[in-house]
């Protein structure tokens, strides 16, 4: 039983902020949909380099979240660590994501 009745419910996130459906220029995740706009398709490793985003995956994941617009993925094996193979997911968007992410950055706010 709870004692404190006015105390939210566990799983209320009470702590985050609202998050707009805008994308700032110049934050990772305008670089990132930028870059797949552009045609571009990194992996975890590229993703880093030229995104400077080190979490592609999450990146991903609340992109379609948020905005609902598909990201693809093909499973590729690239050199890791010493030089050993890794599997990793490249990312890309097709013509119509390309198109709906294209607006979407249209809408940017400086």
């Amino acid at each position: 039983m709870n004692t404190n009745e006015n105390a939210p419910a566990a799983t209320e996130a009470t702590h985050q902020k609202p998050r707009s459906n805008l994308i700032k220029k110049g934050t990772k995740r305008h670089g990132v949909i930028s870059h797949f706009v552009s045609g571009g398709s990194p992996h975890r490793f590229q993703a880093e380099r030229l995104c400077h985003d080190h979490t592609l995956n999450s990146t991903v994941s609340d992109f379609q979240r948020q905005y609902g617009i598909p990201v693809a993925r093909e499973l590729i094996v690239v050199r890791g660590f010493a030089g050993r193979k890794t599997t990793v997911a490249r990312y890309f968007l097709t013509p119509d994501a390309q198109k709906a992410a294209a607006k979407l950055l249209e809408q940017e706010v400086a």
